[in-house]
């Protein structure tokens, strides 16, 4: 009688133990995030320096997200550039946090300037 109720203890505890285990966790990876910025002008007059106002808008504040910085120039000569007058590199990332004056006060809602 030992014996018979020594194994179906056995068998609830490998149930429990083992039933419960999921192979396929879904870690999440990417988060849903807008960037948007101010009203762009059409025309930029030679030597003229243009301020333009970004917002990084994330879903939540995730301790490891990471962003990065780049442009592609199609057409037109000048240069992109932070608040410190650090050039950006055509087709080159570099991390957002980075940028000077990026505003993190409120962790989902970052803003940030770069000159044109």
């Amino acid at each position: 009688m030992k014996n018979v109720l020594y194994k179906c203890i056995g068998a609830l505890f490998a149930v429990l133990a083992f039933g419960s285990c999921n192979d396929d966790i879904d870690i999440r990876q990417d988060y849903d995030f807008s960037l948007s910025s101010w009203y762009l002008q059409k025309q930029i007059a030679t030597g003229e320096t243009v301020e333009i106002r970004f917002y990084l808008d994330r879903e939540g504040d995730y301790e490891k997200a990471e962003y990065e910085i780049g442009y592609i120039q199609m057409e037109g000569k000048g240069e992109v550039s932070d608040s410190e007058g650090v050039k950006l590199v055509n087709r080159e990332v570099r991390p957002l946090a980075e940028v000077p004056g990026l505003d993190t006060e409120n962790p989902v809602r970052q803003i940030f300037t770069l000159f044109y």
